[in-house]
Order: C-alpha cells, then structure tokens, then sequence
C-alpha cells in the first residue's frame, strides 16, 4: 500500500500539534516582548528619567579627563560609576552595556578604569545625590585580580 502509519494523523493529533506550536510561538517570541515592556516586577520603574540633554553613555569613559572621578562625575550629572576590571575586556564590555541599561532607567552612569582612578575618591562619592557604584571585577588564573584592578585589590586589602 506504501502507506507509512506513523505519519497518519488523525483530527485530535493535528489540533494537539497545532496547539503546541501556537504555545511554543507565545512563549519563545511574543511572552519576552509582552513583559520587558510589562513586568510589574521591576523595581527599577520607580526610578524617574533625567531631564532632556543629559550626555549619552556611549560617549568616551569619564576617566579619561582630568582630575578626581567624583568631580568629574558632578560637573557631567552623572550618579551612578561602573567601575571595571578586566584582563581580555569582557568585564569592560559588561560595564558598558550595565551602563547603558542604566540609561534606560534614567541614570546617568560614567565607566571607570579603576587604575586610572584614585580608589581613596570613593569615600567622596557621598557628595552627589542617590550615587552608586557598581564594581564588574574579573579575575584570572586562580582568582588572581586583572592587571589594571591590581593597585584596587591590594588597597582593599590594606584598608578593607
């Protein structure tokens, strides 16, 4: 007959299959669209946007101009400082895109190298208004600190 049976479907098979599609669809597309604009979790909504004109976060690392990061950081508005240690960039990669999902939140974020940062700024940091400072560390071989959180590590352990 050249009737293959475990191809045959029959009605309620079909429905099933279609159902299943149909909730896999919702579930893999339209469920993570639907609550990252709905999630009455996050408690992040409670945070009110910066006035128009703020700087971008994309722009250049706010350790890169001169003087303590935290005078920087009250001259530009900003409140929230992701500082990073990374030995390949990865860690630094992370900082700026926890940088720029701040921006979504409406902070104002700057990122850091900490080793082009005087670490003893930190206790200034009471100076701006609802600050926070975020750390992104990597280590390497066997939980090593990354070359350039090297000085902030042995600060931490002389001081911590």
């Amino acid at each position: 007959m050249g009737f293959i049976p475990f191809l045959a479907f029959d009605m309620t098979s079909t429905i099933v299959v279609l159902i299943i599609t149909v909730i896999g669809i919702y579930w893999f597309w339209l469920k993570p669209r639907l609550s990252s604009s709905n999630n009455s979790n996050d408690i992040l909504k409670t945070i009110r946007p910066l006035k128009p004109g703020n700087e971008l976060v994309g722009k250049p690392s706010i350790a890169s101009h001169e003087g303590s990061f935290v005078d920087r950081m009250l001259h530009s508005g900003k409140t929230m400082v992701v500082f990073y240690g990374s030995q390949t960039g990865t860690a630094e990669d992370f900082a700026q895109r926890m940088a720029k999902q701040a921006k979504r939140y409406g902070i104002s974020a700057a990122v850091c190298d900490p080793e082009e940062c005087d670490m003893e700024e930190l206790q200034r940091l009471i100076a701006i208004d609802k600050h926070l400072a975020v750390f992104c560390l990597a280590t390497y071989g066997e939980g090593d600190p990354t070359d350039n959180a090297q000085e902030f590590y042995e600060w931490l352990r002389e001081d911590g």
